[in-house]
């Protein structure tokens, strides 16, 4: 969380190409993120898809973002991951967050 919020620092530009690289994301040219904390394991963001400001998701093992997707601002995303303790024996499971295209959250 420390280092993302050090990247805020950088234009968008750089900042997109740095969480790809560090935290193996797959967020696509046209995607913005505002300034908002994204903790998913798993991250795709697709083309023109948008995350607003003062937005948290953490404890999701895979976040996907299709085409026009949105989530505006002041949002919490939470789950339990497949790590956490009370689904150690269920290897299997996993908590994903699926925005098909063009759907939203907003507050």
């Amino acid at each position: 969380m420390i280092i993302q919020f050090l990247l805020f620092l950088f234009p968008w530009r750089l900042r997109r190409i740095l969480l790809n690289k560090m935290y193996n994301y797959k967020i696509a040219s046209t995607a913005k993120i505002g300034f908002s904390f994204i903790l998913a394991k798993v991250f795709i963001m697709e083309e023109k898809a948008r995350i607003g400001h003062f937005n948290v998701c953490k404890k999701i093992d895979r976040l996907v973002m299709k085409e026009g997707s949105h989530i505006g601002s002041w949002n919490l995303i939470t789950g339990f991951s497949k790590d956490d303790y009370f689904f150690r024996k269920e290897p299997d499971r996993m908590c994903e967050f699926v925005l098909e295209e063009n759907s939203g959250i907003t507050l």
